[in-house]
C-alpha cells in the first residue's frame, strides 16, 4: 500500500527562478518538504546535490516554458539530466506549464528526444500567473496528494549541509510577488513571437518584461537581440549593457555585445567582451568562434590558428547552427553548409540571423547558402 508523501524538487532554468521561488514559498507555507537549486550549485557537485535530493524525494515538479527546453539537446543540460533522473527513479512528475507553454510546437517536438518524448505524457498543470494561488491549490490537492510507492533515498552526511544552505536562503528570500511571475510570462510570449518572426511583437513583450521587472537581464538581452536583428545597433548596445549592469556573470550578454561590436567595427571592445564571455562560462564556443573571425585578420594568424585548434573538441558540443559558424571561418564550406541545413530544420528562425552573421560570410555568396536562406 502506497503512502502520501510531503517532499518535492523543483526542476527549472534559472531564467524562471521567480516562479520556482514562488512555488517553492508556497508549498512550504503548507508542510512540504522542499528543494530546488537557489543559489546556483556548480557543475561538479551536480551527482552529489542535485541527483541526491531527485531521490530523496518522491514529488518531481519540472517548471516548463517555451525558453526552458532550449538546450535540452545538448550533452550533459541539467534540466534533461534531471528530469531523466526523475524518470529512472520513477518519481511523481508533474510539468507544470506556464501558459505560452506548448507540447506541440516543432521546437518543443525538437527538444523532447530520446526518454524526454514521454515528458508530454506525464499528467500536467497549466497555470497563470493571474491566478497562482488556486493554481498551487490543485497542484497540492491533485497532483501532489497521491499514495505513492517511491523508494526514498536519504541525503548523505556530506549533502545535507549544502541542502540546507539552499533551503535556508530560499526561506529568507523576499516574498514573490504576481509583476514578477507576469513578467516572465511576457518574457516567454515575447521567446514564442522571436520564433514565429514577429520581431516587433518580440519587443513589445521583452519590453513589458522589464517595465514589470526593471532589472530583468534575460530580457533587456532578448530585446537587444531584436533590436541588433533591425539593425538598431546602438540600441543594442545600451540593453545588453543593461543586462550586463544588472547581471554581470550573464555571459550571454558578454557575447552579444561582443558581436554588435564587430558590427561596428570596434574589434578591440569585441575581443574584449567575447574574452570576457568565455571566462566566466569557460565551455562557451560561441565567443571563441567569432574571437576566431577577428584574430584571422592580417598579423594575428598565429593566435588565430591557437584559438581554432583550442576551439575544435569543445565546438563538438555545440548545436548545428554554431559548428556551422566554426566551419565556415575555418573554410570548410562544404561542411558549413551541411550543417547549416540540418540547423535550419531543427530551428528555423535562425534563418534571420543567418542573413546577417559575420561569421558565415565565407559562405554567404554560395548560391547554395542563399537558397537556404530563402534570398
Amino acid at each position: 500500500m502506497g503512502r502520501v508523501e510531503k517532499t518535492v524538487f523543483i526542476s527549472y532554468r534559472r531564467t524562471n527562478l521567480p516562479w520556482a521561488l514562488a512555488i517553492y514559498q508556497e508549498l512550504t507555507h503548507n508542510g512540504y518538504d522542499v528543494f530546488f537549486d537557489y543559489l546556483s550549485i556548480p557543475s561538479g557537485d551536480f551527482e552529489n546535490i542535485i541527483v541526491e535530493n531527485i531521490k530523496a524525494r518522491a514529488h518531481f515538479v519540472v517548471i516548463l516554458t517555451p525558453s526552458a527546453l532550449e538546450r535540452c539537446n545538448e550533452p550533459g543540460d541539467w534540466l534533461r539530466r534531471e528530469i531523466e533522473t526523475a524518470m529512472d527513479e520513477k518519481r511523481n512528475i508533474v510539468p507544470l506549464m506556464l501558459e505560452s507553454f506548448d507540447f506541440g510546437s516543432s521546437s518543443t517536438i525538437n527538444a523532447l528526444t530520446g526518454k524526454l518524448e514521454n515528458l508530454k505524457k506525464y499528467s500536467g498543470l497549466r497555470v497563470h500567473s493571474e491566478y497562482f494561488f488556486e493554481g498551487m491549490t490543485r497542484l497540492r490537492e491533485q497532483y501532489l496528494n497521491v499514495s505513492l510507492d517511491a523508494i526514498i533515498h536519504p541525503i548523505s552526511i556530506e549533502t545535507q549541509p549544502v541542502t540546507k544552505e539552499h533551503q535556508t536562503a530560499a526561506s529568507e528570500a523576499e516574498q514573490v510577488n504576481s509583476e514578477q511571475l507576469s513578467a516572465i510570462e511576457w518574457f516567454e510570449r515575447g521567446i514564442v513571437s522571436y520564433r514565429n518572426n514577429l520581431h516587433e511583437e518580440a519587443v513589445r513583450c521583452f519590453s513589458e518584461a522589464i517595465r514589470l521587472k526593471p532589472d530583468f537581464s534575460e530580457a533587456y538581452n532578448n530585446r537587444a537581440n531584436e533590436y541588433l536583428l533591425a539593425n538598431s545597433l546602438d540600441r543594442a548596445i545600451t540593453d545588453y549593457s543593461k543586462a550586463i549592469k544588472f547581471q554581470p556573470l550573464l555571459a550571454d550578454a558578454h557575447y552579444n555585445r561582443g558581436v554588435v561590436y564587430r558590427v561596428k567595427g570596434r574589434f578591440e571592445d569585441s575581443i574584449a567582451d567575447f574574452h570576457e564571455a568565455f571566462k566566466i562560462k569557460p565551455d562557451y564556443a560561441l565567443p571563441r568562434i567569432s574571437l576566431i573571425a577577428i584574430l584571422k585578420k592580417p598579423g594575428r594568424e598565429v593566435e588565430a590558428n591557437q584559438q581554432e585548434k583550442s576551439t575544435r573538441e569543445l565546438v563538438q558540443n555545440e548545436a548545428e547552427y554554431d559548428r556551422a559558424c566554426f566551419e565556415s571561418i575555418c573554410g570548410n564550406k562544404e561542411r558549413a553548409l551541411q550543417l547549416l541545413k540540418i540547423a535550419f530544420r531543427k530551428k528555423p528562425s535562425t534563418k534571420e540571423w543567418a542573413k546577417k552573421d559575420l561569421d558565415l560570410e565565407n559562405i554567404r555568396n554560395d548560391p547554395r547558402f542563399k537558397k537556404l536562406v530563402g534570398e
